[in-house]
């Protein structure tokens, strides 16, 4: 933490914050189409565990899933809270 800490005093006293976003902004702008796929690929790794994490937890809450069991595509249809 101390480094980048030391890295953005370096970048204020030297006045380049502007000319390093600038750079920042161009490069997420070239490079978005990897960083949608990543997210969108982070995202799905990470909502079906949670979907069957949730009605894991209902089932064994009693909550009626238990009773009425559900399909992944029922799961994935229900409106989240």
């Amino acid at each position: 933490m101390h480094d980048v800490s030391m890295a953005l005093g370096m970048v204020k006293e030297s006045r380049r914050l502007p000319v390093v976003l600038e750079t920042f902004h161009e490069d997420i702008r070239k490079n978005y189409h990897l960083i949608h796929h990543d997210v969108k690929q982070f995202m799905e790794n990470y909502e079906i565990p949670m979907l069957l994490l949730s009605s894991s937890f209902a089932f064994n809450n009693g909550s009626g899933l238990g009773r009425h069991p559900l399909s992944l595509a029922q799961l994935s249809s229900r409106p989240s809270r």
